[in-house]
């Protein structure tokens, strides 16, 4: 499973959110995209001083 996790500086703290998990790295790489849209600059680009990232993790619930 991947999950989304969107990482933004905030007065100078590090903050960082769970986004959501998905199925594949293809399903997580299209929610990194429209995040960026939403909360970036858009085309998988984010402001300076956040970032978006999939990360692959073992399911856990098998």
């Amino acid at each position: 499973m991947w999950t989304l996790v969107y990482i933004v500086f905030i007065g100078g703290k590090l903050e960082s959110t769970v986004v959501d998990t998905y199925e594949t790295m293809y399903e997580c790489f299209n929610a990194r995209e429209t995040l960026s849209l939403e909360v970036g600059k858009g085309n998988g680009y984010f402001k300076p001083g956040s970032q978006a990232v999939c990360v692959y993790r073992e399911d856990i619930s098998v």
